[in-house]
């Protein structure tokens, strides 16, 4: 028996600190599976970029699916 895995979805969680000890978080997801890890990366820097500052915590998950042949 041999097991594949087929990539389903992916995001990446940005996370701000504010000035009062609030913090917010932005998830940049990415739906399809075959578009690559970069087109993530790159939204994450335009969010980045908008907020005009440096996330504090970067949380990635992935999702696969497993395949059983």
């Amino acid at each position: 028996m041999a097991v594949t895995a087929e990539g389903k979805s992916g995001n990446l969680r940005l996370k701000y600190e504010g000035a009062d000890d609030d913090t917010w978080t932005f998830a940049v997801s990415r739906l399809d599976p075959d578009a690559d890890a970069a087109s993530l990366l790159l939204l994450a820097e335009a969010v980045s970029d908008l907020q005009g500052e440096t996330p504090v915590d970067l949380t990635n998950r992935c999702e696969f699916i497993l395949i059983s042949d």
